[in-house]
């Protein structure tokens, strides 16, 4: 009876580290892979940083994160200054170290690869004035599909 005690024990402990570990990286993995990629982000460090010291310090008013209280002072500071054009579709405004950019995808010409890979198609607009060719494209999506 003692042995069949410790044999169901283990097998608890294996189904719980189990379950323990697939909640883990179910609840991590977005935060250390680049959006369901394999990759994992490059600026790791800050990333996870800043989404920890995001969650610990807030501003008690409205409970807003730090970095969108820091996003809506940028916002505040530059609201007088008028946005340019930086190309088709992409305009900035700064003031110093600080800057805004956004970008009309829709605006942006584009040329779009169609590629089959593995039996999957993945379609890739890149925009016209790039100077990445079709190969360099293709080689960029196979690697990622690795």
């Amino acid at each position: 009876m003692h042995i069949f005690n410790n044999y169901i024990k283990s097998k608890l402990k294996i189904g719980f580290a189990i379950v323990l570990s697939f909640i883990l990286v179910k609840l991590v993995a977005n935060e250390i892979f680049v959006s369901g990629s394999p990759l994992v982000r490059q600026n790791l460090g800050a990333y996870l940083t800043s989404r920890i010291s995001s969650i610990f310090s807030s501003n008690n008013n409205n409970k807003q994160p730090v970095l969108a209280n820091y996003y809506d002072q940028t916002v505040k500071e530059l609201s007088n200054i008028p946005f340019t054009q930086v190309s088709k579709g992409v305009y900035a405004k700064s003031n110093g170290n600080k800057s805004i950019t956004v970008t009309y995808v829709d605006q942006v010409p584009t040329t779009t690869y169609t590629f089959v890979i593995r039996g999957k198609t993945y379609k890739i607009y890149v925009p016209v004035d790039s100077k990445l060719t079709k190969d360099q494209v293709k080689q960029a999506v196979e690697q990622w599909q690795q």
